[in-house]
């Protein structure tokens, strides 16, 4: 038994543990309400707030409308930086990319951000089929994975 297995194992336990925890749920939820309560009323205090949000929600329709230039353009300055960008037709197509890179080079845990586009293609699953560890590095994220939900 190797001591990173093991603490981790021990996280784990202690994770579940946490997560049965019902005083720390509350906490959880307390925190949580204090965080919407909070943003609602800065949003409140910030001047033309709305129009900010429209002005915003307009930038990101019309990013949306030409995403195809903008992924073109990403493309050519991640690969002016050293960078390689992998196309994907879609989920089956992306998980294989990534698994296929995961083989090449040994790897048997991969710390990931949750993004929606992972949870789409449901990448934690095709690592883990691929051998590979997805440890997630949101805790909210992380707590989800631990429970198996």
């Amino acid at each position: 038994m190797t001591t990173k297995g093991a603490t981790l194992r021990q996280f784990r336990r202690d994770a579940a543990k946490a997560i049965a925890d019902e005083g720390l749920q509350g906490a959880f939820e307390r925190a949580t309400k204090k965080f919407r309560d909070g943003r609602t009323e800065l949003l409140a205090e910030l001047p033309g707030a709305e129009e900010l949000r429209d002005r915003l929600k307009a930038i990101r329709s019309a990013t949306l409308a030409h995403l195809g230039d903008y992924l073109l353009e990403f493309e050519r300055n991640a690969a002016a930086a050293g960078a390689h960008v992998h196309w994907a037709e879609g989920a089956a197509d992306a998980t294989r990319i990534i698994t296929d890179i995961a083989r090449a080079h040994g790897v048997t845990m991969a710390v990931k951000s949750k993004s929606m586009a992972s949870e789409e293609i449901r990448l934690n699953e095709a690592l883990a089929a691929a051998g590979v560890e997805p440890v997630e590095t949101d805790l909210g994220e992380w707590i989800i994975q631990l429970a198996g939900e």
